[in-house]
């Protein structure tokens, strides 16, 4: 069976190389584009999609934040840690605020994520964290993998997204949960 086609969509984090390399060994295809030269075609002929890690808020990236908004929930997306908030803030823009102690190089331990994630995480998580801004929910949700209120990973339909880096060498199981995530999001590409 063929692997579809990953865009990566860059927005300029020094992680992104280790993330391409995970998707590369994971045995897909990719191909890197920068969010200042990404263009909607590009969108549509891609068959995955990733939102990389970048700095800043969300909102600084909204001529691309326009673009993305009619591709989510119709393409499959993964998206990680500022890719995690630009999905997250097009269903609740209100829920993100700056952490008052950043979260740059640090470790949470994540109790399992819900069984909606489809992971196969039976037990406490370390994840790795390179983060100053969050979003925060207290409802119970099923779509939402929380440390306390804070939102760590996200399972939309055909979305799938993490406030922490899966592919730092903090986080257990480095090249299993993007293969895994990946693997979910194709496995649904025909819904």
């Amino acid at each position: 069976m063929k692997k579809p086609f990953v865009l990566f969509v860059d927005f300029g984090d020094s992680f992104s190389y280790n993330i391409i390399q995970s998707v590369v060994t994971s045995g897909y295809a990719i191909k890197r584009v920068f969010w200042t030269d990404l263009t909607s075609q590009m969108l549509r002929i891609s068959s995955l999609i990733i939102l990389g890690p970048g700095p800043g808020h969300y909102q600084d990236y909204g001529a691309f934040l326009k673009r993305i908004k009619c591709f989510i929930g119709k393409k499959p997306i993964l998206g990680i840690c500022l890719g995690h908030q630009i999905l997250l803030g097009q269903i609740m823009p209100q829920g993100i605020q700056r952490l008052k102690m950043p979260l740059h190089g640090q470790t949470l331990y994540l109790n399992p994520p819900p069984n909606s994630f489809s992971l196969d995480i039976h037990k406490v998580f370390q994840a790795q964290f390179y983060n100053s801004w969050a979003f925060f929910d207290t409802k119970e949700d099923h779509q939402f993998w929380k440390y306390e209120s804070m939102i760590v990973g996200y399972r939309g339909q055909r979305t799938i997204s993490f406030q922490f880096h899966p592919e730092s060498i903090g986080t257990d199981s480095t090249n299993c949960l993007i293969r895994d995530s990946l693997n979910l999001l194709y496995n649904r590409i025909d819904d």
